[in-house]
């Protein structure tokens, strides 16, 4: 934890909680690191100079949980640790922690807490909206969004400050993040923002309002071909976050765009060509990343692959979080130049072939596409035919993909990425590349990359340790490395001490729903068929057990038969590994979900009967050994007397 003091001002004290929780009192950080107690001070915090009941303290600390048999004494321990930690940044002084009977309260001096600034920063703002002065207006917006320094109350570990405050102050941000580009845009400072409105709808896709205001920017700019390209990636958005169609305000903008360009399509569900007599090359890659690290080998071996002149398709697979989505990206960035007729991303999570059939065809002109897959499939080629497009089609739904779509006709290339190993019959005519974890120097090297080589070379022990918690995991490796980069106080060793205690729940960004490693399993786990999940969760019923097939089958009681197939399936969805011994692997991170997921799924007396049946199945196996190995040997039956085996 850190400030930026005058060395010729009087010591100050800061608190933060728009961003990582920090406290200063008069310019020492306090260090505050045990999670409940962070949870305290962030509750009074957020009501600061009023006083907080010991029962609202309590449900922010253990909502999610149950509490110890004696909440207000153990929570009377965590204040007397807190109030401690501050005592001894003031020797001789009160702290800033007052108490009475029943509840507690901060006392902070003005001016020295984040969100009071930024609210008062917000008052002017609109004062000055009222006094009609947007110049005036939009510095005391600016000045307002100079407090956040990332996600509001970050590594703080409570589901209620997350549910119930975290969330409103996420979307309050939003809010003004908006008006600040509507103020910019009505001032005509339209280029400047282009670039940040660009990241916002990669950010809150969710949000029309963003949407509108880049489509207005790039407009503004003369650019009303890149404003229409917007318009229809925010449709695709729009209808993959949330399954709806833009707003009435949106289809406006892009009816008048339509009007002015005097050319290109005259419905809001046509895409911004008209046909193979007018090719409008289009770049829908999302951004490369700017941390990207390893995978030299692969990189290499996807760009000598997809070429123009043999219609490659490639499959890229690999275990949920370890980078599917983002190695294919960095591969079609560096294929641009290869594709110039165009390069295509298609998010195809969740959806049927023809709806992603339809918005390839609507990309090349197709105002109305054809009824049936087969129709819409000779529609597209006949649409690319001699052109040069890289298609980038992620989370590939499973099963063959619609006769004839790949490969794809003469000088385009496909790059497809899925969970699961495709089909034999796809292997027939596309390269598979199957992604592993990544190794520990290229994990060190990503970390090292957003935290900052100093301060990497102050823990290298501590980063090692880290790397390995996150299972070298490049979705792991990030979320870790953003909680690091916007909590510069924090130590890389405190860090992965919180990751061995709750590693699912460290693991998350507050207010992101697809930075979390859970989401990311809950996709791949949600996916498989009931009696996969069932045999997925027993994994972990036996800790620490190295599972065969024939170990699974007595715990769940099916046929080996069964589950090997169930065992098959799992190896191939890549929740699972199989070693050459036999042996049923699953990362660590993974076996945490699994342990979660029987926790909430299955109930204790149905896994002490599965237990039971493998003890049992343990002991028939060590008497059929003892019986051919020993013939004499006398065992005590739990039943009565010895009896030779």
């Amino acid at each position: 934890m850190t400030a930026i003091v005058d060395p010729g001002a009087p010591p100050a004290d800061e608190y933060r909680v728009l961003g990582p929780l920090t406290a200063v009192l008069h310019g020492r950080p306090v260090p505050v690191t045990a999670p409940k107690q962070r949870i305290i001070l962030a509750a009074l915090l957020l009501r600061a100079g009023s006083w907080v009941s010991t029962a609202e303290l309590a449900g922010a600390v253990w909502d999610d949980r149950p509490p110890p048999e004696n909440p207000r004494g153990a929570l009377q321990v965590h204040l007397t640790r807190l109030r401690s930690q501050f005592a001894a940044c003031l020797p001789g002084a009160a702290g800033p922690i007052e108490a009475r009977p029943g509840a507690y309260r901060i006392v902070v001096p003005p001016g020295s807490l984040d969100l009071d600034r930024f609210r008062d920063s917000i008052r002017r703002a609109r004062s000055a909206r009222r006094d009609a002065t947007p110049d005036v207006e939009l510095a005391w917006v600016h000045h307002a969004l100079a407090e956040w320094r990332g996600e509001p109350l970050a590594l703080v570990p409570s589901v209620r400050l997350q549910r119930e405050v975290v969330t409103a102050l996420v979307d309050e941000r939003l809010r003004w993040t908006e008006r600040r580009f509507e103020l910019e845009l009505a001032l005509g400072r339209h280029a400047p923002i282009v670039g940040e409105l660009r990241a916002a709808t990669i950010a809150h896709p969710e949000r029309e309002r963003l949407w509108g205001q880049l489509m207005d920017a790039l407009a503004a700019g003369d650019d009303r071909p890149a404003a229409i390209a917007a318009y229809h990636q925010a449709r695709r958005q729009l209808r993959d976050e949330l399954g709806v169609t833009p707003g009435p305000e949106l289809r406006r903008r892009y009816r008048a765009l339509i009007a002015v360009a005097g050319h290109g399509p005259g419905s809001d569900t046509a895409a911004p060509v008209t046909g193979r007599d007018r090719w409008w090359p289009q770049c829908q890659l999302p951004p490369d990343l700017t941390n990207f690290a390893g995978r030299v080998a692969i990189l290499d071996e996807l760009c000598a692959t997809l070429r123009p002149d043999d219609s490659s398709v490639v499959y890229v697979t690999g275990a949920p979080g370890v980078g599917k989505s983002a190695l294919a990206v960095r591969a079609a960035h560096r294929l641009r130049a290869r594709f110039p007729d165009g390069q295509w991303f298609v998010r195809a999570g969740g959806r049927t072939w023809s709806d992603i059939l339809a918005e390839m065809l609507a990309t090349t002109g197709v105002r109305q596409p054809p009824a049936g897959t087969i129709a819409a499939v000779t529609r597209l080629r006949r649409q690319i035919d001699g052109r040069k497009v890289l298609l980038v089609i992620d989370d590939v739904p499973e099963g063959s993909p619609p006769p004839g779509l790949l490969p794809p006709p003469a000088g385009s290339a496909v790059l497809a990425v899925r969970r699961a190993d495709p089909d034999a019959h796809a292997c027939d005519f596309a390269h598979v590349v199957r992604l592993p974890v990544l190794h520990h120097a290229e994990a060190v090297e990503l970390l090292t990359g957003m935290v900052g080589p100093d301060r990497a070379r102050r823990e290298p022990a501590a980063l090692d340790t880290l790397v390995e918690r996150c299972d070298r995991l490049p979705l792991a490796l990030r979320i870790a490395g953003a909680h690091l980069a916007t909590r510069p106080g924090r130590s890389i060793a405190a860090f992965a001490a919180l990751l061995g205690a709750d590693p699912l729940a460290a693991l998350t960004l507050p207010g992101s729903r697809r930075a979390a490693v859970r989401s990311t399993f809950e996709l791949a786990y949600s996916a498989l068929p009931r009696n996969a999940r069932r045999l997925f969760r027993y994994l972990v019923l036996v800790p620490r057990l190295s599972h065969r097939v024939e170990t699974i089958a007595e715990l769940t009681g099916m046929p080996s038969s069964a589950a090997s197939a169930i065992v098959a399936d799992l190896v191939r969805a890549q929740i699972v590994g199989l070693g050459p011994d036999g042996v049923i692997r699953l990362h660590s991170l993974m076996a945490c979900y699994a342990a979660e997921r029987g926790h909430d799924e299955d109930s204790v007396a149905d896994q002490r009967t599965a237990v039971r049946r493998l003890a049992e199945w343990y002991r028939r196996l060590a008497d059929e050994a003892v019986r051919l190995c020993h013939p004499d040997v006398l065992r005590a039956d739990a039943g009565g007397g010895p009896r030779t085996l």
